[in-house]
């Protein structure tokens, strides 16, 4: 199966994949631009576990562990179900 995302690649193209995470980063995990950043090379850009990061202020493996608990859901992570 080949998933194509187009905004992506366009991003990508420009060279600003990064930039519109951060924001999202921001927005849903309440932390500035820098933590944002910081976040996301973690996670080698994955918003999810960096957002939960972001929130619960976890490691990466227990982010994943979280959202893993969570069915892959960011809202359940987030809400708390998934957590131990």
């Amino acid at each position: 199966r080949v998933v194509l995302n187009l905004p992506r690649l366009a991003y990508e193209a420009r060279g600003d994949l990064e930039r519109p995470l951060e924001g999202l980063v921001m927005e849903l995990g309440g932390v500035d631009y820098e933590e944002a950043a910081r976040l996301l090379r973690v996670t080698h850009y994955q918003v999810k576990p960096a957002v939960v990061m972001a929130v619960h202020d976890l490691s990466l493996s227990q982010a994943q562990e979280r959202l893993d608990r969570a069915g892959g859901l960011l809202r359940r992570a987030l809400e708390g179900e998934g957590s131990s």
